[in-house]
């Protein structure tokens, strides 16, 4: 019955979350079911961010990616986005490296879950980004 529930939620584009939808963590093909459930998690770790960084929109560059779409994408084989569980976004007007020092913080507190994170810096600002992940252990790179 709760399989049925989220296809018809994601069916539907609903939301996630207060501000986050399904068709932003699809990133072109729907969460699968089974991956549902690590898509939410994320959206909620998402939302404490959010808040944490003065309620501005977050713009999600990639979600979810199928094993295709990570390989075109040149993403590591054993990338987070293949279990729904990591999301690449910008905050404008902050840079990757403040929006990176406050996930790092929230998940040294716990009011995230623990997991990977990365600053882009190494393009022009306006295209700089930061990764999140919940894999539940640190890791920096």
């Amino acid at each position: 019955m709760m399989a049925k529930k989220r296809k018809a939620e994601a069916a539907t584009d609903d939301q996630i979350t207060e501000h986050f939808r399904w068709s932003e963590a699809a990133c072109g093909s729907p969460v699968p079911d089974d991956l549902m459930d690590n898509a939410r998690r994320l959206a909620e770790a998402l939302e404490v961010v959010r808040h944490v960084l003065g309620d501005r929109p977050i713009v999600v560059l990639s979600w979810y990616r199928t094993s295709e779409a990570n390989a075109a994408c040149g993403g590591s084989p054993r990338s987070r986005h293949l279990l729904a569980e990591a999301v690449d976004f910008r905050c404008p007007p902050l840079g990757a490296r403040t929006i990176y020092a406050v996930c790092d913080r929230l998940q040294a507190e716990g009011a995230i879950p623990l997991g990977g994170l990365h600053a882009y810096t190494d393009r022009p600002p306006e295209r700089q980004f930061v990764h999140l992940d919940i894999r539940g252990t640190r890791a920096r790179w």
